[in-house]
């Protein structure tokens, strides 16, 4: 008995619990649909791709150590995108280079060597850590490169000898540039042109190599053939760039009279062996083998104001001769030029060969300007100054 009242108890509990109007609480009416936005075709396109585009982002996202990124896994998919394209391939590994993720695009062109020959990404590799000033690791690339059967082109070889020019050790850097060079010249497969031997030069230059330099130069035949920077380079490389009374290891015995003689022998000496490669220039250039530019000539010039001050006024001649520009004289010299023409006109001597057409001439500029002042300057000709400012000045682009 007891156990039938308390189950209808319960059950009229449950029937008041379940009709809330019978206790004067109001029901809620239902809620109603959420629209939903029409799906067409022209929002499911732009939709996919937002989602492919998040998918292929999330792949850039930073490595977590032992995580599902890990470096295997990002580059892993990166390949999947990339495909064996060496386009894609060599441009996807300098943007990834430039995020500085050096480690990332090295272990994608491990990779992909083993099926595509992407020599341009191994450039890109070889090229960033030249730049990092890493020249043991560049060359360290540059071997494992070889190893992968991903053969060097002329730009490699352009990056490395450029590289080595731009190195904080030039004794370093000249020997392993000579030592990549004469492999080239004994290759069948690829030979270095001049491109490749100004780059070299410029090592040599850095380093103070000359005779190595000049060594070189027996070598610049067919495709190596010398132009105007080779000269410029050559030239430059002969500037004494030490000061009079600077201490060095060939001349810390000596005093400073001694110092000094020692410095104009050797200035005298460079000046020499500079006239005989001007020399050079001038007959190809009268033979229309090689082009004159303002680098070339105020190269030359430079090379001249290191020495007396017989050789500083020739900075005059030299630009009349490649510039067109009149060699401008003061009154004190305008008699001597005088008698010096009515003699050579008595006397006869052999046709002197001509310079080429006013088109042929090297156009001056600011650097041109600067280093003819400065000549006007050594040799007591300030007078000179205002003229050839009037002349020079105007050619000179603004800045």
């Amino acid at each position: 008995m007891r156990l039938c009242k308390t189950a209808c108890a319960r059950r009229t509990y449950l029937s008041v619990l379940g009709k809330p109007h019978r206790i004067g609480v109001a029901r809620l009416p239902p809620a109603a649909p959420r629209p939903q936005p029409c799906r067409t075709a022209a929002t499911a396109a732009p939709r996919l791709e937002n989602h492919r585009q998040a998918r292929h982002d999330e792949v850039d996202m930073e490595p977590a150590p032992g995580g599902p990124a890990s470096l295997e896994w990002i580059v892993q998919k990166h390949m999947q995108y990339l495909g064996n394209d060496p386009f894609k391939t060599a441009k996807h590994v300098q943007a990834t280079i430039a995020r500085g993720r050096f480690e990332e695009a090295l272990l994608l062109a491990r990779k992909v060597s083993k099926r595509a020959d992407i020599t341009v990404s191994w450039n890109h590799l070889i090229g960033h850590l030249m730049s990092a000033q890493r020249l043991h690791a560049a060359l360290k690339l540059y071997n494992e490169m070889k190893k992968r059967a991903q053969l060097p082109n002329a730009q490699t070889y352009t990056i490395i000898f450029n590289g080595c020019a731009m190195s904080e050790h030039p004794k370093l850097a000249v020997a392993e540039a000579l030592r990549i060079y004469n492999t080239m010249l004994n290759s069948d497969r690829l030979k270095p042109n001049v491109a490749h031997l100004n780059a070299v030069l410029k090592v040599c230059s850095r380093a103070g190599d000359l005779e190595s330099l000049f060594t070189l130069l027996e070598s610049a035949t067919g495709t190596r053939s010398p132009n105007a920077l080779t000269y410029t380079t050559i030239l430059n490389a002969l500037r004494v760039k030490e000061l009079p009374l600077q201490t060095s290891t060939e001349n810390a015995d000596l005093d400073g009279g001694e110092r000094l003689e020692a410095h104009r022998a050797k200035v005298d000496v460079s000046i020499q062996r500079g006239k005989r490669v001007w020399d050079e220039v001038m007959d190809k250039w009268r033979h229309g083998k090689i082009m004159v530019d303002e680098e070339l000539v105020c190269a030359m010039g430079r090379l001249l104001l290191s020495g007396d001050v017989s050789t500083q006024d020739e900075v005059l001649s030299l630009v009349e001769q490649t510039m067109g520009v009149p060699r401008l004289a003061d009154k004190s010299t305008l008699a001597r030029e005088r008698r010096a023409r009515r003699d050579a006109r008595q006397a006869q001597t052999e046709p002197r060969p001509k310079p080429p057409s006013v088109g042929g001439y090297a156009k001056p500029g600011s650097n041109t300007l600067s280093m003819v002042l400065h000549s006007l300057g050594a040799t007591r000709k300030t007078a000179l100054a205002p003229r050839y400012w009037e002349t020079l000045a105007p050619q000179c682009p603004d800045r």
